[in-house]
């Protein structure tokens, strides 16, 4: 799979030099979303099945989500 970085929150900066939580779209037609792991305990309040995940991200980062996806 490929990654192209398409925006992120400017609160935190990576090990890379680039914003986290960041947005990214794949070459298989989907967006990846890179954020917070949540903890054990939060994740099993989601009910979240094996074989996936949940992260968390701040709110602004919506805005450049809706950005790119609609550039």
């Amino acid at each position: 799979m490929e990654f192209t970085y398409l925006g992120g929150d400017g609160d935190g900066t990576c090990t890379d030099g680039r914003t986290c939580p960041s947005f990214y779209a794949t070459d298989q037609g989907t967006y990846v979303v890179q954020g917070g792991v949540l903890s054990p305990v939060d994740l099993a309040k989601l009910q979240v099945p094996p074989g996936e995940g949940a992260v968390e991200i701040p709110a602004s980062l919506v805005e450049v989500i809706r950005r790119a996806h609609s550039g």
